[in-house]
């Protein structure tokens, strides 16, 4: 493995201008494939979400805001590293 492939993005807090790249609805989950961001709604991820995790390098996951803030603002998303 080379030194570049262990640099992970850096994954930014999501907004309301984020949109699905399937569908362009609000998007609530970021996923990382071969260093290029995806951004998907909860539909469309939780459709594929067992292949993403597999191959997605970090994964940012905001679909605890769907119904509101999280009682904590700390646990408002997941990140998952893949080496």
């Amino acid at each position: 493995m080379t030194t570049a492939a262990l640099v992970r993005p850096q994954v930014r807090t999501m907004t309301a201008r984020d949109r699905c790249d399937r569908c362009r609805a609000q998007g609530y989950v970021i996923t990382f494939i071969t260093g290029l961001p995806l951004t998907w709604c909860k539909h469309h991820f939780e459709e594929h979400e067992p292949k993403l995790l597999a191959v997605a390098g970090i994964v940012r996951d905001e679909r605890d805001w769907i119904n509101g803030p999280p009682s904590h603002a700390d646990e408002g998303h997941i990140e998952r590293g893949h080496e």
